[in-house]
């Protein structure tokens, strides 16, 4: 119990030093443990803009839903100039690989295209495809394969 309390004031501390002269944010990690939030890390984008976009069955045009997250995106990639990222196309369990792969390919390049439209250089942007192979939700009905027709910007280490 000592120790909850001693962590917790440790935690109130850590909040309450960054708000004095400091511009650091923190989270609640995996682990439960508070953790920094390094500007141009795949954590700030996560956290901060947003790190998916998701798509409509057998579609790889961007919403305008996606759109809004991917200027956010743009934003912070010109925030954060040495930030190089992968932007990986995901498929739902439906359909054959070579199909998935192909839309998970044609997902990733419409968001490179975007991004690049938007005055991101070409050469910090990569793509791969995943297709149907790395679901993020388990199962068989419409709310797992709408989470998984996605795309997701990653920072490239």
């Amino acid at each position: 119990m000592l120790k909850k309390i001693f962590a917790a004031g440790v935690a109130f501390f850590m909040v309450t030093a960054c708000h004095h002269g400091h511009d650091h944010q923190y989270y609640t990690d995996d682990k439960g443990e508070l953790s920094e939030i390094i500007p141009g890390s795949q954590e700030d984008l996560t956290i901060n803009v947003g790190d998916r976009v998701h798509f409509m069955k057998n579609h790889s045009s961007l919403s305008s839903d996606a759109q809004e997250t991917l200027k956010k995106q743009v934003m912070w990639l010109q925030a954060n100039p040495d930030v190089v990222v992968t932007i990986e196309g995901h498929c739902d369990e439906r359909g054959t690989k070579a199909f998935n792969l192909a839309l998970g390919e044609r997902r990733a390049e419409s968001i490179k295209k975007f991004m690049v439209a938007h005055g991101i250089d070409s050469t910090r942007v990569y793509t791969i495809s995943f297709g149907k192979e790395r679901p993020e939700f388990y199962g068989h009905n419409s709310t797992a394969w709408a989470k998984n027709r996605r795309a997701v910007t990653v920072v490239t280490d």
